[in-house]
């Protein structure tokens, strides 16, 4: 199951999303970070890959619209389509 999250902040890298989703106690399986071709700057969003859709419904309910620790902004979650 997967999960898109945008308004990634430009030098946010895969761990730094990965830790934070593991201070709200949330495991994804893997993380893509989309990058710019030609600058491979962060495109401000990524897609999150759980084992199940119970994880990626749990991190949706859990976590969407809420405060994103140590930056500015908030969690904003989707199911990937």
């Amino acid at each position: 199951s997967i999960i898109w999250m945008g308004d990634i902040k430009p030098k946010m890298t895969e761990q730094e999303i990965i830790n934070i989703f593991h201070e709200f106690n949330i495991k994804p399986q893997s993380i893509k970070l989309i990058k710019d071709n030609i600058t491979n700057e962060n495109k401000n969003f990524c897609f999150l890959s759980f084992k199940t859709i119970k994880e990626a419904n749990a991190a949706l309910f859990k976590l969407n619209g809420k405060k994103l620790p140590g930056y500015p902004g908030v969690f904003r979650l989707k199911w990937e389509k």
